[in-house]
């Protein structure tokens, strides 16, 4: 009937335009509404077991209950204090994290940014919180607990059970998210710093390239003015200080005509001389 309550009042403020309070609860930060939620139900536990506890041998009771007196009358003192201690721890702890949850933002901290070791002591509470309730319902369930017969403690204390279960769930959640997040970053890194290397080996390979290039094209220049050199020394005129040959200036005289240097010989007769 409560439940149904708030539905049809949500869905009422909802159509209406007016303000949400499911939109309301999901703004609070991080795990803040699982938070709460768990701490009104281990109140109400505390309570309704500390109720149970004072009332059950009443006359208003189980006195006139044989099988409810005989149940309640055997459930043992420890497992009463146990009940109280996880109850009562469950609630302080959970209103200390929602208190932490809605008071942390700030104007230097608006995203409400958890700190490594808040997470991890977080994480940890919830985790023995998760454990505590887990062997509390084992024990106070079971038949002939003091949580076996239907009624408020018996709902509220497995309600209490699933909002912490929640809680850790969502805290994994969060803890993977974040853990993808930092994978993602540092993959997103290696890979700038990739691209920034190959780009520099690029440049580096260009660089070498121009430099190839321009040390063969001085390399050209340089044979190029050589054999212009070369050309213009050799122009088949013989100088002073040039060597030359003797065999080749000796075949040079001989073949000159040599009408220049003496007459011209008379052919010599030739006598047969007779026997």
């Amino acid at each position: 009937c409560l439940w149904a309550c708030f539905w049809t009042l949500e869905s009422w403020s909802t159509t209406s335009g007016r303000a949400s309070f499911e939109r309301f609860v999901r703004s609070w930060p991080n795990r803040c509404p699982l938070w709460i939620v768990t701490f009104l139900l281990s109140l109400l536990d505390f309570f309704f077991a500390l109720d149970l506890y004072r009332h059950w041998d009443d006359e208003s009771g189980a006195a006139y209950n044989p099988y409810v007196y005989k149940l309640y009358s055997e459930v043992r003192e420890a497992e009463w204090n146990f009940l109280f201690a996880v109850t009562g721890v469950t609630f302080v702890v959970s209103l200390a994290w929602a208190l932490a949850e809605i008071f942390r933002e700030s104007r230097t901290n608006v995203g409400s940014v958890k700190s490594d070791v808040e997470n991890y002591v977080e994480g940890l509470t919830a985790h023995v919180l998760c454990g505590l309730w887990i062997i509390l319902v084992c024990i106070v369930t079971m038949p002939g607990g003091a949580a076996s017969l239907l009624g408020n403690l018996y709902f509220t204390t497995w309600s209490t059970l699933f909002s912490v279960i929640s809680t850790l769930i969502w805290y994994h959640r969060d803890w993977r998210r974040e853990i993808s997040k930092v994978i993602r970053e540092e993959e997103e890194k290696y890979e700038h710093t990739k691209m920034i290397i190959r780009k520099r080996e690029e440049k580096r390979m260009a660089r070498m390239a121009e430099e190839e290039e321009e040390a063969k094209k001085k390399t050209s220049d340089a044979e190029s003015t050589k054999v212009e050199e070369d050309d213009d020394g050799d122009d088949g005129i013989l100088c002073e200080n040039d060597p030359v040959d003797d065999d080749i200036t000796i075949s040079i005289g001989s073949d000159y005509p040599s009408s220049h240097t003496s007459s011209p010989e008379r052919p010599r007769a030739h006598i047969a001389s007779s026997d």
